[in-house]
């Protein structure tokens, strides 16, 4: 069972064997929810056997008529601060982005000082934050260290482990599978932190709605060797976020077209930028005949750049919210800073089983791709940027 599971029992049990306080505390509201459900489930399981009335019961908490309370929360610094608990439970805490592990931490520390415990659950998530910190501390001897590996799992087969290494991609499996802390690499266009900013532990995949005029979509297609991905935005105000991906692998043309097909009948677009480069050129012809508004592009140096450019100022900026999804974030970082011999820059990724050649990047950078204001220039091979800032300036 997870490790969620095993602190919402323990925290039940903390609260009503020994009317103890317990706060846990999650990325987010969802997150909260879903370990409150754990919790209600073993309430109703125990209390056929044990007495164990409940006074007051929200959402997120539980408070029991002869003492002890729970509180499920999500990472909100004002919320949490002042409570008093004596158990307190800090769940995925290396998912605690835009700098809350440490307003977190600030937060609770008062609760710290009386409490019987603190937990700092957690898979690893780079190497800029708290838990990174934590793990790495080897100088406080109050800090105990427990690793569970999938290993020590016996109904996980090498086959099962096989098959998500394939799902999730080499740097995702590392992390959640082996508790690996994997470093940014030379050359990565986008750094951990920088991807990490933009995740919103709320945001979850939904269906499209059919009234809705905001969308943004993008698709770079592939066959055998690389992915067709599919991206979809939609624009609030003066963000955008991704509310539907898709992607197949080894799938015929006529599948990819009966699936885009539906997608154009049924859903209307703001924009609609298609790859036609290589493989994509017959289809992104064929579709854009049928569907006037879709836009083929063809990938080459200079709008990848602007492309590139354009996603990096948006995540800068704060407009662009994804979900916590590890696909998305190896398709980020795989993304590379290359100079050629001539000193051209160009942007690739190692192709990978699971995510091609960063299908779904590229599916997104079309998706927020605006041709009508491509500001992307060659770079001449005499200019070395080697040794410049990271970020290419477009006026």
């Amino acid at each position: 069972m997870g490790i969620s599971t095993i602190i919402a029992l323990k925290a039940l049990l903390r609260a009503v064997g020994h009317k103890k306080n317990e706060l846990i505390i999650s990325p987010s509201l969802r997150q909260s929810k879903h370990v409150m459900d754990y919790i209600n489930t073993f309430y109703k399981q125990l209390s056929d056997h044990v007495d164990m009335k409940i006074s007051e019961e929200t959402q997120t908490s539980m408070m029991f008529e002869d003492g002890g309370e729970i509180y499920s929360l999500p990472n909100s610094p004002d919320t949490i601060r002042g409570y008093k608990a004596d158990d307190i439970y800090i769940d995925e805490f290396a998912h605690f982005t835009n700098n809350t592990d440490k307003q977190i931490i600030e937060a609770v520390a008062p609760s710290t000082i009386r409490g019987d415990s603190i937990w700092y659950i957690s898979t690893p998530f780079g190497d800029q934050n708290l838990y990174y910190d934590y793990w790495h501390d080897n100088k406080n001897k109050n800090i105990k260290k427990i690793t569970l590996n999938w290993r020590e799992c016996p109904d996980l087969t090498q086959e099962k482990i096989d098959d998500n290494r394939q799902r999730l991609g080499e740097d995702a499996f590392l992390q959640e599978f082996e508790n690996q802390f994997p470093p940014d690499f030379e050359n990565q266009e986008f750094p951990t932190e920088l991807i990490k900013s933009c995740i919103d532990p709320e945001l979850v995949y939904t269906d499209l709605i059919q009234t809705n005029n905001n969308y943004y979509a993008g698709a770079d297609i592939g066959r055998k060797t690389d992915l067709t991905a599919f991206s979809v935005f939609e624009k609030t105000e003066n963000k955008y976020r991704l509310v539907f991906k898709k992607t197949m692998k080894n799938t015929p043309y006529n599948e990819q077209k009966i699936f885009f097909q539906y997608m154009l009948d049924n859903y209307h677009f703001e924009k609609f930028h298609i790859d036609e480069t290589g493989i994509g050129n017959m289809f992104a012809e064929e579709l854009h005949r049928t569907y006037g508004h879709i836009t083929p592009i063809t990938f080459n140096n200079e709008n990848k750049q602007s492309m590139v450019a354009n996603v990096k100022r948006l995540m800068q900026n704060k407009q662009l919210e994804y979900p916590d999804d590890p696909l998305i974030f190896d398709n980020f970082k795989s993304i590379q800073r290359i100079y050629t011999s001539s000193n051209y820059l160009r942007f690739d990724s190692v192709h990978d089983s699971e995510i091609g050649h960063a299908d779904l990047f590229w599916s997104i950078a079309l998706a927020l791709y605006d041709e009508s204001k491509n500001r992307g220039f060659i770079l001449p091979h005499s200019f070395d940027f080697k040794h410049r800032e990271q970020t290419i300036p477009f006026v």
